[in-house]
Formats: structure tokens, C-alpha cells, sequence
């Protein structure tokens, strides 16, 4: 994951000391050709300990006979204040690069991938057409428990129970079985199971979709290290799955110059391949769809994008949207989906905003 959000720091002599709290890491580093205007460099910091703050130093060792003066570094969330203790790489010389490193408590990847861009000043060096050295950060982030997701849409086939494995990450030194599970919602009572395998982690939960508590529940699994402290949730909405899916759930009504309209994919999940199989058909043509907000029908244009999935563009003037908008509410789409031979009734949900409209 790379940093969000940049900021610039120009170099100056009261840069030359960062502070720090609760560690010190080093790498060395060597510049590498790259391109004819950038120049990079790759640097490991190792193992650093998650929600704490400290000192990165990388040393970069310039390989070629030229200087190469610096005028800004770019850095990121992350890795913060970056100084170099003087204002260039010299020629066949190493260069300090400093900069605070904060690891993050949760993360999508057990290792953590940051950039920072040492902006070249072309005034001063010998070799005009070099405008950057980017220095690539790699670290692994020690003592983190987190899911990498915070929601997880599930679709379950209706009357059926079905093992659901949510991933999960664990850089504890002890053994996953440490690790509690708690169940919440409307999956209150259903035991969570830890499972390792391939050195990927999950807690794996079983959803009954016949059960009437499921329909459009939601569910939290929470993941506990009793020693530490640490824990982490993720929230499970559920869904029966059907044939069709639109996408997404809530439909956004935006104001047009011909009233109110809102863009929607729907895609075939049905196993059976409804697109023209025998190649004299036009496989929009073999797709019925329609949509009624309390009894009143709303205008409805279906195109192809590729196999099994389509793009809607739904247009109104209905008062019933009009009042959802000054109402605020959130309201119900009935759509009725004919796909090949079959039909298929879905229900999905809409709001309005007054903002211009946007495509998918």
C-alpha cells in the first residue's frame, strides 16, 4: 500500500535532526540507473512494531561520478519531516536520508510499501535531464491484528448454509490459537473458527440463508488477542443471492436537464449462459428489465458491456422521487428481470441529491 496524501519539505539546515520516540532502523541503499529522468532506489527497513513512532535512517550510496544536489523531498502519511544532512548525493558518496516512520495498527498487507521523491535541482547539477531520485520503502509491520476489510457484502444462495471465510492478519508472536472469536448481529450464537492454511489466516463462520434473521442482516465478527489486547471487527451485511444483481444496492437519482436519473450495472449470476448462444440474437434482446417506485414505473435502458453484464440508465420525473428528496428518505426500487427464460423480481433501494449527474 502506498502512502496517501504527500507533502513537501524543502531541505534547510535546521532539518538535519529528527526526533523520535520509540525505535531506530537502517537500511543502505544504492541509486540505480532507472530511467533518463529518474534515478531510484529501493531500501528495507525490516521488522517495526505497529502503532509506535521512530527513526528511519537510509544511507543512499551514489554509484556515479556526478553530484546530485537536492532541492525538495516529497514524503507521505507514514514516513513524515524527511531530511537528507546535506543538500545533495555526492559523486562515487553516501547521502543521509532521514525521516520519522510511524507503522500502522491496521493494513491491508502485512507488509507495508511507501515512496519517497527527492525532487533534483537542475540548476545546480551537471546533468540537467535528471529531475528525481525515488526511493522505494518496504517494511513488515510487527504486532498487528486486523481484517483488511471493515465491510463485507455477502451473497448466499437462498435455502442453503454456507462456510464463509473472512480473512484476516496476524503479526503476533504467539500462535493463532491464542485468538478469540465473538459473534454479534444476526449472527449472535454461530461459532467463528480460526483457519490457517497456506500462510493465509481466516475465521470462518457458517450462514445459514434459510434462516428468516439473515435476510438483509447484519453480522460483526470480532477477532481478540486476550494478552495483548489488540482486537479488530468486520461487519458482514447479508444478502440472499438471486439470478441478478444490481449494483450498487442504493441507486443515487442526480438531477439532469431532463429530470432525474441514476446509473446502475446488473449482472447474470445464474449459471446458465443466457447470451446467445447460437449467434443469431442479439444478446440485449434476450434481457427484459423494468423498475416501479410504488406502483409507477420509471423509464429504463438497458446496454450491453460484456458478457452477463449490463448497463442500466434509469430516468424519471416522478413526484415519489421529488418527495424522497425533500423527505430525505431511503426507498424502495421494485425491478422486474426477465433473462433468457428467466424472470427474476429484486429489490434495491434509492436516494436523490441534487449534485450533477455521474456515469458509472
Amino acid at each position: 500500500m502506498m502512502c496517501l496524501g504527500e507533502v513537501d519539505f524543502a531541505i534547510g539546515d535546521d532539518q538535519g535532526t529528527v526526533s523520535h520516540d520509540d525505535f531506530r532502523c537502517e537500511a543502505v541503499s544504492v541509486i540505480t540507473s532507472g530511467s533518463s529522468m529518474m534515478k531510484t532506489a529501493v531500501a528495507d527497513l525490516g521488522e517495526l512494531p505497529a502503532g509506535q513512532h521512530g527513526l528511519a535512517v537510509v544511507r543512499l550510496t551514489n554509484p556515479f561520478d556526478f553530484d546530485i544536489p537536492i532541492s525538495s523531498i516529497t514524503g507521505g502519511v507514514g514516513c513524515k519531516n524527511p531530511s537528507l544532512r546535506s543538500n545533495e548525493i555526492p559523486a562515487l558518496g553516501v547521502a543521509v536520508l532521514q525521516f520519522q516512520v510511524s507503522p500502522p495498527t491496521r493494513n491491508r498487507d502485512s507488509v507495508f510499501r511507501a515512496t519517497l521523491r527527492l525532487a533534483v535541482d537542475r540548476t545546480k547539477t551537471g546533468v540537467p535531464s535528471i529531475t528525481t531520485v525515488r526511493v522505494a520503502l518496504t517494511y513488515r509491520i510487527k504486532g498487528m491484528l486486523c481484517f483488511p476489510d471493515r465491510l463485507i457484502s455477502v451473497d448466499v444462495p437462498d435455502g442453503e448454509s454456507m462456510p464463509l471465510a473472512i480473512p484476516f492478519i496476524s503479526t503476533l508472536d504467539r500462535p493463532l490459537s491464542q485468538l478469540q472469536v465473538k459473534t454479534s448481529g444476526v449472527a449472535e450464537g454461530i461459532e467463528g473458527k480460526i483457519v490457517a492454511s497456506d500462510g493465509a489466516s481466516s475465521v470462518q463462520v457458517v450462514i445459514d440463508a434459510g434462516a428468516a434473521k439473515f435476510r438483509g442482516g447484519h453480522a460483526t465478527i470480532t477477532l481478540a488477542d486476550p494478552t495483548s489486547g489488540l482486537s479488530d471487527s468486520v461487519e458482514l451485511v447479508i444478502y440472499r443471492q438471486q439470478p441478478v444483481r444490481i449494483s450498487p444496492r442504493t441507486l443515487h437519482f442526480r438531477q439532469s436537464e431532463s429530470g432525474l436519473s441514476a446509473v446502475a450495472i446488473l449482472q447474470i449470476v445464474s449459471d446458465d449462459d443466457q447470451s446467445n448462444p447460437g449467434g443469431d440474437r442479439d444478446p440485449v434482446s434476450s434481457l427484459f428489465c423494468e423498475a416501479f417506485v410504488d406502483g409507477q414505473e420509471l423509464s429504463v435502458s438497458t446496454t450491453r458491456v460484456s458478457d452477463k453484464i449490463y448497463r442500466i440508465q434509469v430516468q424519471t420525473t416522478s413526484d415519489a422521487l421529488e418527495r424522497a428528496a425533500d423527505e430525505n428518505e431511503l426507498r424502495q426500487i421494485q425491478w422486474n428481470v426477465i433473462a433468457g427464460d428467466e424472470k427474476v423480481l429484486v429489490q434495491s433501494f434509492f436516494a436523490v441529491s441534487r449534485s450533477a449527474v455521474s456515469e458509472l
